[in-house]
Formats: structure tokens, C-alpha cells, sequence
């Protein structure tokens, strides 16, 4: 870890000495010891906050920024990190549920892989609000704690949890047969190839259920997004895990989160029938975001959309969606200068591998309760209703009445 100096991170944020200590005290940035006992900052801290522009310190600012330490995953230009591991590495050698224990346990271990067995819950249609319904099935009746449950019990919540949503969608492809393929082993009743059929009619390959795990794998975690906040706030409550997992829930289904994906397809379909410029243009002028660039994170590309994406073209070179995603790159490049992220991606996918429509949303939030799972374990294991924000009133005075 890189450690700049007090002086060097007032340089690089643009502000004075007074401002830097202060958004230490704010949870913004974190303060080490250095070898000559002065103060030091991670340079990667630094940098993301400086990406994000600089918080500004009035009590009145609409925007709230908070810091909060996890051990789960980190976030760079380079590429997404869970627990140390690389997820581009990650993808090429293990299975979805493999990722998911690392997450929940921090092993990574390939050879006790058991098939996750589910609850005889549904089947439900495939839109993301069954989920909902899942979930709360699965809550229902919980036993209330004051103490929060093991690693062991957390874990095989999320096991039951996932496997559950997954296997209650209803059928829309054959029965698949096929097993999934990782390095130099194949996994029996994995979740990418129980979640195939339920996705699309299209028959499932080992290139297609890669592409599938593969994306499973990149949206597992990705820090503090909103709805794994939310989750946290839960937890801290001691809340169950399932929950928890309803609060993510929650806050999954708005359009600038789990929610995009269906954005990107409109964009999609619509520069299919206008072209790419015009339906990026039309927008602009309405003042409207352009779903599926541009990210909070990532000044650069979303190396997960990049990482997605390379295997889509890779397999479907000139497909149409592929084609019109290219186009839409190009257009918005030109424009705005910013860079297709994830929601692209897994739209460009739910369109080429012919998915029921809601699918790239549905892909993303079974894939992200692996994340909301481990966040639950680690707030846990902090202090309970830590998170209490006070509020700044500014409604009318008190009236006196009759």
C-alpha cells in the first residue's frame, strides 16, 4: 500500500492542510502511521475520492459521504478484487458458488463442491419482483436474535437463499444436461447451468454457461453500492440475513441500479430502429443519462463490462446486438466521453443469448445476494445501529393550536 503524505494528499485534492484532517474525522479518508510516526494515506483512497470530486464540508450538502472499512472487495481501473483475488482470474477457475464461499468464508476451495439445494418455494414468473417474494417466504416466521448467528449458519442461509430464487423460476428452455466447465474440471448442478433454462429457450453450451458464470462471478460484489448499504443498515439491526437481503432488494429495483439493464435495452432497441447517434442525440437534448455509460467508480471503463463484453464479441462477433452496442460506444465516446459500464453489458448478453426480457436484472441481483450475504457477515461483526444520521429540519415552526 502506497502512503502519501499529509501535504501530498492537500496537493492532489485541491485543498488546504485543515480540510484534509477534517475529512479524516468525517470517515472520508483513513490516516496510518508512517515510519516517522507522522500521518500517511492510502494513495488508492486518495484517488477514488478525488474521482469523485471533492466533498464539500457544509452540514447542508444533499450528498452524505461516508467511509466504511470491509475486508470483501476493492475497486480499481485495473479490475475488481474480491478478497485478494483478481475477478479476472476468478472467472477462468471457479464456479459462481466457489466465489460466493470466498466471499462468505474467505476460502477459496474447489474440492468440496456439494450442488446448493434450494427450498420448494414457487415456481414464480421471471420478472425480479419474485424475488421479492422468495425471500419474504423464506423470512416469514424467522427467529428473532440478540446476538447475530455464526458464519457457518450465515452461509448456508446464502446457500439456500440463492438456490432457492434460482430453481423457483419457471421454465422457459429444456431441462439442461450440460455441465459447467471451470479450469480442468466440470461442476455437477451448478447455479449457472440451473439458471440457464429458466432464462432463455436457447440450449445451453459450456461457451454459454462461461458467459453466464462469468457474469454471475463480476456482479457478485462490488463495494458499498447503494443497495449493499442498505443491506448493512439491516444487518446492523441485527436483522436475518434474508432479511437483510430484502432491504437490498429494496433499493435493487430503482432504474439507476438494478433497474438500468432494462434502460439499456430500450437504448438498444431504439438505436436499432434510428441508429445509434440519433437515439444517443435525442437523448442528450432531453437532458436525459445515457443508460449503460458512464459510472460513480470508474473514470475509465468499467472493467467489468470490458471483461463481459471481450466474451460476448468473442462468440457472436457480428451479432446485431453486438453490432448496435459497438455503434452506441462510438457514438457516446464522442459525445460525453464516457464509457460503457456493466448494465451495457448485461443487456448486450440477455439480448444476444435471446433472454426473456428482465433478465439481465434478474442475473444481476441473484448474483449481488452473494455479495449483500457477505456484507451481512461482516456487519455483524461491527457495533449494532451504528448508523444513525441526524437530521436537519427545515419545515415550518411549530404552531400553537386552538
Amino acid at each position: 500500500m502506497a502512503l502519501l503524505t499529509a501535504q501530498q494528499v492537500a496537493a492532489r485534492l485541491g485543498v488546504k492542510l485543515p480540510t484534509v484532517y477534517a475529512y479524516v474525522s468525517r470517515g472520508l479518508l483513513e490516516s496510518n502511521e508512517m515510519d516517522d510516526r507522522t500521518s500517511g494515506f492510502d494513495s488508492r483512497q486518495v484517488e477514488r475520492l478525488a474521482h469523485r470530486g471533492r466533498p464539500r464540508l457544509s452540514s447542508q450538502d444533499n450528498s452524505i459521504n461516508m467511509l466504511i472499512k470491509t475486508g470483501l472487495s476493492s475497486l480499481s481501473e485495473t479490475g475488481v478484487v474480491y478478497r485478494g483475488y483478481r475477478v479476472a482470474d476468478l472467472v477462468e477457475r471457479h464456479s459462481f458458488e466457489e466465489v460466493a464461499d470466498l466471499l462468505w468464508t474467505g476460502s477459496l476451495a474447489t474440492s468440496k463442491h456439494r450442488p446448493w439445494e434450494s427450498a420448494p418455494v414457487g415456481p414464480f414468473d421471471l420478472p425480479t419482483e419474485h424475488q421479492v417474494r422468495v425471500i419474504c417466504a423464506l423470512t416469514t416466521g424467522g427467529e428473532l436474535r440478540w446476538r447475530a448467528p455464526g458464519a457457518e449458519v450465515v452461509a448456508a442461509e446464502g446457500r439456500a437463499l440463492i438456490a432457492t430464487v434460482v430453481d423457483s423460476l419457471r421454465m422457459v428452455g429444456e431441462p439442461n444436461t450440460v455441465r459447467l466447465a471451470v479450469g480442468n474440471r466440470r461442476i455437477d448442478r451448478s447455479i449457472a447451468s440451473r439458471f440457464w433454462p429458466r432464462l432463455t429457450a436457447l440450449g445451453a453450451t459450456s461457451e454459454r454457461l462461461k458467459m453466464l458464470n462469468t457474469a454471475l462471478i463480476c456482479m457478485a460484489d462490488h463495494e458499498l453500492a447503494t443497495s449493499t448499504f442498505a443491506v448493512r443498515v439491516a444487518a446492523s439491526t441485527l436483522a436475518s440475513p434474508s432479511a437483510a437481503v430484502l432491504a437490498g432488494l429494496g433499493a435493487m429495483q430503482g432504474a439507476l441500479h438494478g433497474g438500468a439493464s432494462r434502460l439499456v435495452r430500450e437504448l438498444l432497441v431504439d438505436a436499432d430502429h434510428r441508429g445509434a447517434a440519433v437515439a444517443v442525440q435525442s437523448r442528450l437534448q432531453q437532458k436525459e443519462r445515457i443508460a449503460g455509460f458512464g459510472h460513480t467508480v470508474y473514470v475509465g471503463p468499467d472493467p467489468r463490462a470490458a471483461l463481459l463484453l471481450d466474451l460476448i464479441r468473442s462468440s457472436l462477433p457480428r451479432h446485431r446486438a453486438v453490432l448496435l452496442a459497438d455503434d452506441l460506444i462510438d457514438q457516446t465516446l464522442d459525445r460525453i466521453d464516457k464509457h460503457p459500464n456493466v448494465d451495457l453489458a448485461l443487456a448486450v448478453f440477455e439480448l444476444t443469448m435471446e433472454m426473456e426480457p428482465g433478465s439481465a436484472e434478474t442475473i444481476f441481483t441473484v448474483a449481488r445476494i452473494a455479495g449483500w450475504v457477505a456484507h451481512t457477515l461482516e456487519e455483524y461483526g461491527e457495533t449494532p445501529l451504528r448508523f444513525r444520521a441526524r437530521a436537519h429540519y427545515t419545515g415550518p415552526a411549530p404552531t400553537r393550536l386552538g
